[in-house]
């Protein structure tokens, strides 16, 4: 078929349908530029000023991130299949983006990281300090995954749920509600954290921690017999685009291997994830502290944590070889990502966590970072 044509080659059409993927010099190009993004980011990390152009730096790598397939296939659908696609907010954003997929992006990744700004602000985080944490922990999942717009929206509306303002309690949930039912819109897998959502009034403590850690066998049997009643559409009321989807996934049996390199990336992503949520909990609940932790910040580390369980639940169902199973899993495991970063954040602000604890936090997701793109090229170039 021949090397793949590189976009930079642009005829504003993006060359779609791509057959072979991303070209080797737009895995180059994003190796060089998030390796850039970081060494700014943590440069600046510091400064007394809201660095704004950390923030559009970030944009700019979700509007190029080629690195992944998913870059050219959600560009397919947009010029090809916007009709037909499934969830709806995408077939309006781009009737307003003029032909043009950067548009389109700019629109969807653009306003996912506004309202990751805005939570921020609601959270009262340095700005600039969050968004290096954020781009070495998250920027490489958030820059292509469809599903950012919808985490963005639901982690907005969670923190106007569990932060007071001028607004009437009333007027809030109304407001809430909305933005819920959007960011079902965007990505229709956001449904399990909106469920989840009643657990930030459970009070989480050290002896209820304890005690989910024991009952995890029960959680996860418990698990695997509603994944399996799914299968059985036994728990699906009606027919529609989203229960075939979740029938469809849960009951794949397609299997897969994957290679020790593959072996090393994942378990570098997924413990990057598992390290930091047991550090949070240790911090907060188990190593006596000085300061109390505010409602909402232990709100966020229930929901956070609750998503979690259900995530690692299906990933060790699915074994690493069942292929829909494991999709399901791993996309709950990156909906703590933008919870996870705004909690250590909060921790590293009131010196809970200090800063070379954090870039010891940070390491892990930094090498995934840095290995994925990496190894493409590599095998690109040389094998």
């Amino acid at each position: 078929m021949g090397e793949t044509q590189s976009v930079f080659n642009w005829d504003f059409n993006l060359h779609i349908p791509r057959v072979n993927g991303t070209a080797l010099s737009e895995f180059w190009f994003n190796f060089i530029l998030i390796n850039i993004i970081f060494f700014l980011l943590y440069n600046w990390r510091g400064a007394k000023q809201i660095h704004y152009s950390s923030w559009w730096l970030v944009v700019f790598f979700c509007l190029v991130a080629f690195w992944d397939t998913d870059y050219f296939s959600f560009a397919r659908i947009f010029y090809e299949e916007i009709e037909e696609f499934r969830d709806p907010i995408y077939k309006y954003i781009s009737s307003v983006c003029f032909g043009s997929y950067i548009i389109f992006r700019f629109i969807i990744w653009g306003g996912a990281l506004y309202l990751v700004y805005r939570t921020s602000v609601r959270l009262k985080l340095n700005r600039n300090k969050f968004i290096y944490i954020f781009a070495v922990f998250f920027l490489l999942t958030f820059s292509y995954a469809r599903v950012s717009l919808a985490m963005a929206l639901y982690y907005y509306g969670l923190s106007l749920l569990i932060i007071s303002d001028r607004r009437s309690k009333l007027s809030r949930i109304m407001y809430v509600g909305i933005i819920f039912i959007i960011a079902f819109w965007a990505h229709r897998s956001i449904l399990l954290p909106i469920l989840l959502t009643p657990l930030i009034y459970i009070h989480l403590t050290r002896r209820k921690i304890l005690l989910t850690l024991i009952i995890l066998p029960v959680f996860f049997i418990g698990i695997k017999y509603i994944l399996g009643n799914i299968i059985e559409g036994v728990l699906l009321i009606g027919e529609s685009a989203f229960t075939e989807s979740a029938v469809g996934y849960a009951s794949s049996q397609i299997t897969m291997e994957f290679n020790w390199k593959w072996e090393i990336i994942t378990t570098l992503r997924y413990y990057s994830f598992y390290l930091s949520m047991l550090i949070i909990l240790w911090k907060c609940y188990f190593k006596k502290i000085t300061i109390e932790i505010p409602k909402h910040i232990q709100q966020l580390i229930t929901i956070t944590t609750a998503i979690m369980i259900i995530a690692v639940a299906i990933l060790i169902i699915a074994n690493n070889n069942l292929l829909g199973l494991w999709v399901i899993g791993y996309r709950y495991l990156y909906m703590t990502g933008i919870p996870i970063c705004l909690i250590l954040s909060y921790l590293n602000q009131r010196k809970l966590i200090s800063n070379k604890q954090l870039n010891w936090i940070l390491l892990l997701p930094f090498l995934y970072s840095e290995l994925f793109i990496l190894g493409k090229i590599i095998t690109m170039q040389f094998l």
